[in-house]
């Protein structure tokens, strides 16, 4: 998994009141991140070509490609009042990103994402590609044919994700081909080996 060490596999059961545990994957290092996204070229594909239903309920493997699901997405981060939002990019360096207040909303509200602020401060980042010259900040997720978007941007760039309701989409593209996993803010149109989504407390 995009050659990191420390990886540990746990259940958990984010709602007390519920008796459904679901399987996670975690990273260490100095806190615990829970990976949701991950995808790696070096490893076996699965294509992320996939409807809403596959969206919401998860799909893949952690040991290469993998989504874990928009409603185990939100009761993890339901679980705690704040949490930032990681993105790992490895192409020839490691580059990570950090959001400070990521959320989504319930099913009902089409998932809508809510990122916070870019943290600039990291020695490792390599800018915002969510909220630059295209910002997804507020959008819903849209899947292929189940496009939220007026412009059929799920359709267009063959996966999920949370697009802005502009001909442009997103600026970024993590979700579709795995040969065009872009992050063109400092990065150009180079595509990434290994993207991760990761999710952590924020205090």
């Amino acid at each position: 998994m995009g050659g990191f060490s420390r990886w540990v596999r746990f259940y958990i059961n984010p709602k007390i009141e519920s008796s459904t545990s679901f399987e996670v994957v975690c990273r260490f290092h100095l806190r615990g991140f829970t990976l949701f996204m991950s995808r790696d070229r070096g490893c076996n594909a699965f294509s992320f070509n996939r409807n809403m239903a596959e969206y919401v309920d998860g799909f893949g493997d952690a040991d290469s490609d993998y989504w874990l699901g928009l409603n185990r997405i939100k009761e993890i981060l339901d679980n705690h009042s704040q949490n930032r939002l990681l993105v790992v990019l490895i192409e020839n360096q490691y580059c990570e990103n950090y959001y400070d207040n990521f959320s989504i909303a319930s099913a009902f509200d089409k998932y809508a994402l809510h990122l916070g602020q870019y943290e600039s401060w990291t020695a490792a980042n390599c800018g915002d590609s969510f909220k630059n010259s295209v910002n997804i900040e507020g959008s819903s997720f849209s899947a292929p044919g189940s496009d939220q978007t007026s412009f059929n941007c799920a359709g267009t760039h063959q996966g999920g994700w949370w697009y802005a309701n502009t001909t442009s989409c997103s600026e970024c593209d993590l979700t579709g081909s795995r040969d065009f996993m872009i992050w063109p803010t400092t990065l150009g149109g180079a595509p990434q080996r290994f993207v991760g989504l990761f999710i952590t407390k924020n205090g």
